[in-house]
Order: C-alpha cells, then structure tokens, then sequence
C-alpha cells in the first residue's frame, strides 16, 4: 500500500517543492488574467527558456499556452543505455 502522507513529508514538502509548485500557479494564474480561463481549458503553460530546470521564470515572455502533447515533447530525453548495447 502506498502511504501517500510519508511521499508527501519525504519530497513535496521540501522548500524548493513548494516554491516549484507555487511558481507553476502563478503560471497559470498569470496565463488565465491574460488569455481567459475558457482559452486555457484543456491546455497547459509551457516554460519557454527552462535553462535552470526549476521553472521559477515566470514572466510573460517566458510562458506559452501548449498542448499537454507539446508540454510533454519538450522534457528533456531520459538517458538509460548509458553503455549504448
């Protein structure tokens, strides 16, 4: 059985978490003030120049209303064969 409250004490309630999960609502909140909520209704906000990896960026230049597919294009690729067989 997953014990959900020892996932989120070991790792969502760290400081760097919750600031990521704050700059991602403020994300959309900006997005929404800006485009309407009915325009973002199936959509999520892309961070353009994610150069450090914490998604903390969040102005206006920085931020595009994508696809969840186009979200999702745009992780960077895991390396698991790292010895290339």
């Amino acid at each position: 059985m997953v014990d959900y409250k020892e996932i989120y004490k070991k790792y969502r309630s760290t400081p760097l978490a919750k600031a990521r999960n704050a700059a991602r609502h403020r994300a959309r909140y900006w997005m929404e003030k800006k485009y309407g909520k009915a325009a973002l209704k199936g959509k999520e906000v892309h961070h353009v120049n994610d150069w450090n990896g914490t998604n903390l960026d969040n102005s206006l230049k920085n931020l595009k209303v994508v696809s969840r597919a186009e979200n999702l294009a745009a992780l960077p690729k895991h390396r698991t064969n790292i010895r290339n067989y």
